[in-house]
């Protein structure tokens, strides 16, 4: 796991994500994008990017910056759709293409039975995107 990476968390912060809550859920699945975007921003580069980037090559090829940004997005379009907001003019199709990149790197195994999810879901919107 890459929260795993020696020196990158402190040993309680470790201890936290390794560990099971009490219904069995994994803790990764509780943590909100807001704790995402806050982890690779600009205060976290050399503490917490630079380790993860180094042993992940798609991380390495993106860069913190554009990472951070699509993570922006998505939680942009998350928080949209969340409040019931008009989502006629964006991009769908694009925000599927950032959040399968997002997935891909902070949980490979959900990325592989998003990738025909997302396909058919692009399918089925066209080359709009817009919903």
């Amino acid at each position: 796991q890459w929260w795993s990476i020696e020196n990158l968390l402190r040993n309680h912060e470790r201890r936290l994500l390794s560990s099971q809550s009490e219904d069995n859920s994994n803790p990764i699945d509780e943590l909100s994008l807001g704790f995402w975007v806050t982890l690779f921003s600009r205060k976290y580069h050399e503490r917490i990017w630079r380790p993860i980037a180094s042993k992940n090559p798609t991380l390495e090829v993106l860069g913190r910056r554009k990472f951070q940004r699509y993570l922006m997005i998505i939680q942009e379009f998350r928080n949209k759709l969340a409040h019931h907001n008009i989502t006629l003019q964006r991009n769908i199709t694009r925000d599927i293409d950032y959040m399968q990149q997002i997935t891909e790197v902070i949980a490979p195994t959900i990325a592989r039975g998003m990738k025909q999810r997302a396909q058919t879901l692009k399918k089925n919107l066209g080359s709009g995107g817009g919903i």
